[in-house]
C-alpha cells in the first residue's frame, strides 16, 4: 500500500513516513481535523510506537473513534494489532501481534510456544492439523502475538481470539486455563486444544529458564 499523504501535507498537516499523524484521540495537528483509515500513522497497542496497519477493521475502529470524539465523547484510541487472515490454495492463515521477529526488532524478549492438534475428532474423515504459536513477553508473562494455520476456514476467528487476549492483557495461566467449545466435526477432542497446547509448550520454556 502507498500511502497518499500529498493532500493532507499541502493543507498544512503534519505527515511521516507512516502516515498522517494524530494525537491519541485521532485529531491531527489542526484540533478542527481528524483522521481514520490507511493514510494515518497507526501506533500500536503492544508498543505503543508508530507503526503501520492498513486493515480494513483498523478503519472502521478508529472510524468509531473519530465519530465519538465529534459527537463530544472523548474517547481515545488504544492503537491497533493488526489482527488479519488470508486463504492460500486452501489453508487459512491468521495473525495478531506481533511476530517473533518484531519483537526482537523492538528489543522485547520473549517466549514462543507452538501445537499441532486435528481440526476435528481424530476417527473422523478429512481430519486435517491446526498449527498455533503464541507469543509471550517474557516479563510480563503477557500475550503479545500468536499465528494460525489451519486447512479451510477459521483462521480469521483464531486471529480474533488471539487479538482479544491481547486487548484484555491475558497472561500464559489464562490461555492455559480458559476454558473452550468442542464437537467432533468443529474443534480437536476435548483434550487437546490448540491454544492451550501451545502456551503448555511456552509454560515449560518460561520452566527451563528459571
Amino acid at each position: 500500500v502507498i500511502l497518499n499523504t500529498e493532500l493532507a501535507a499541502e493543507a498544512g498537516l503534519e505527515v511521516s513516513p507512516l502516515g498522517i499523524k494524530t494525537d491519541e484521540y485521532l485529531r491531527t495537528s489542526d484540533e478542527h481535523i481528524y483522521a481514520s483509515g490507511d493514510c494515518v500513522e497507526k501506533r500500536s497497542f503492544i508498543t505503543g510506537k508508530p507503526c503501520r496497519g492498513e486493515f480494513g477493521t483498523n478503519a472502521v475502529f478508529m472510524s468509531r473513534v473519530v465519530a465519538q470524539n465529534i459527537l463530544g465523547n472523548r474517547k481515545k484510541f488504544p492503537g491497533v494489532i493488526n489482527a488479519s487472515a488470508t486463504t492460500v490454495f486452501g489453508w487459512g492463515l491468521g495473525q495478531a501481534g506481533l511476530t517473533e521477529k518484531m519483537a526482537q526488532e523492538e528489543g522485547l524478549k520473549v517466549v514462543s510456544g507452538t501445537s499441532k492438534v486435528p481440526d476435528k475428532y481424530p476417527m473422523l474423515e478429512d481430519v486435517a492439523p491446526i498449527t498455533t504459536k503464541l507469543l509471550f513477553d517474557s516479563e510480563t508473562r503477557k500475550l503479545i502475538g500468536g499465528g494460525v494455520l489451519r486447512k479451510g476456514f477459521g483462521a480469521a476467528q483464531s486471529s480474533d481470539f488471539i487479538s482479544l487476549a491481547i486487548q484484555l492483557g491475558a497472561t500464559i495461566e489464562d490461555i492455559l486455563n480458559y476454558q473452550y467449545a468442542t464437537h467432533p466435526e468443529q474443534a480437536a477432542k476435548p483434550s487437546d486444544n490448540s491454544y492451550t497446547f501451545a502456551a503448555r509448550d511456552a509454560a515449560n520454556k518460561f520452566k527451563a529458564q528459571a
